[in-house]
């Protein structure tokens, strides 16, 4: 089916304008960057490693190159290479695999519970919270509960940089000390390299935009969260929308849905002008990079993938796309009755 309706009206997925206030400060935080003079690891990037490792719970944090870098390098502080196994999910974005297998390792996707698989086995949890910078569980921060946790601060994540950014929280010294060489060639002490690596540093310019931006985070994810309730209000029963356990805080980086004909769901969304995305289209294990790769019968990713859309959430949009947003879904399913009937 076509739908060919026409709108001038745009409702985003992301708008990662911005506006004239902040870009005064982090104009602001450039100019200090380019006055001290301490481009490459400068003070700004050591005093947000400090400030991220209290508010993630951590003893230690890293300012990494990007989110891929910091589960790259996390893997690789633990020894993880060539004859290992890293049990991932098979629904991801392919940086996921990619991380684990320019280790030397295998991404293996399967279906049982990683925490219970760990316990049983004695395994490390390394904790991808690429998308989730400030989302807890019980009192507990995202990041605090593997070995390790990992980040991205990309432009299109919450608590955004403005080029790439990641970072690696711990509660291990000898970690955090393996990390710091292998981000920087794998080298002590700038000179003696311990172990092949490659330049995985924060870029200090990053550091110091994320600084700034820091303190915009709560403000960020609150709104967020009230374009996420009402989401959430006007389409339940309509399609499946995300739940929040007891103890759970999402800061939703993208309000995904579940719904019956989703592609043409997408297909009516775009020509009404709303912007969506499907994250992720592939499951990892069918990307032609890993075809090969050993895999379970990942029946839930399957029936998910198909089901799955993200609707634009970001914290620019007004009360008013929101509700056009689901105004125009509704629209899309009584149409729908009204046809069958």
């Amino acid at each position: 089916m076509s739908f060919a309706k026409a709108t001038t009206r745009r409702v985003p997925f992301l708008d990662l304008r911005v506006d004239s206030e902040e870009r005064a400060e982090l104009m602001a935080a450039v100019e200090e960057v380019l006055s001290h003079g301490r481009i490459v690891l400068g003070p700004e990037v050591q005093a947000l490693e400090h400030e991220l490792a209290e508010r993630c719970g951590r003893r230690y944090a890293v300012g990494v190159n990007s989110g891929t870098d910091a589960l790259y390098l996390g893997l690789r502080s633990f020894g993880i290479g060539p004859g290992d196994e890293v049990i991932t999910t098979a629904l991801s974005w392919v940086a996921t695999a990619n991380a684990i297998a320019l280790t030397g390792a295998t991404p293996v996707c399967d279906m049982r519970s990683i925490a219970e698989v760990a316990e049983r086995h004695g395994l490390l949890v390394i904790e991808d919270a690429s998308q989730a910078f400030d989302a807890a569980y019980r009192g507990r921060k995202a990041g605090s509960f593997g070995e390790i946790g990992c980040f991205s601060m990309n432009p299109m994540k919450v608590f955004a940089a403005c080029g790439e950014a990641g970072l690696v929280v711990t509660d291990s010294e000898e970690v955090y000390d393996r990390l710091i060489a292998l981000r920087y060639n794998g080298a002590v002490d700038r000179d003696l390299c311990m172990t092949p690596s490659h330049n995985g540093r924060l870029d200090t310019l990053q550091a110091a935009i994320l600084l700034k931006r820091l303190p915009r985070v709560e403000r960020l994810i609150e709104r967020r969260r009230r374009i996420a309730a009402r989401y959430t209000m006007k389409l339940g029963g309509v399609v499946e929308t995300p739940l929040e356990s007891e103890g759970q805080r999402d800061v939703y980086y993208t309000y995904t849905i579940k719904a019956h004909r989703r592609d043409e769901l997408k297909e009516f969304l775009e020509a009404a002008g709303v912007e969506t995305k499907i994250q992720h289209r592939y499951l990892m294990p069918e990307q032609p990079a890993y075809r090969g790769a050993p895999r379970g019968e990942l029946a839930n990713a399957h029936r998910l993938v198909k089901q799955i859309l993200c609707l634009p959430a970001h914290e620019k949009m007004t009360i008013d796309q929101v509700d056009y947003v689901a105004d125009r879904i509704h629209e899309f399913y009584e149409a729908k009755v009204h046809h069958v009937l």
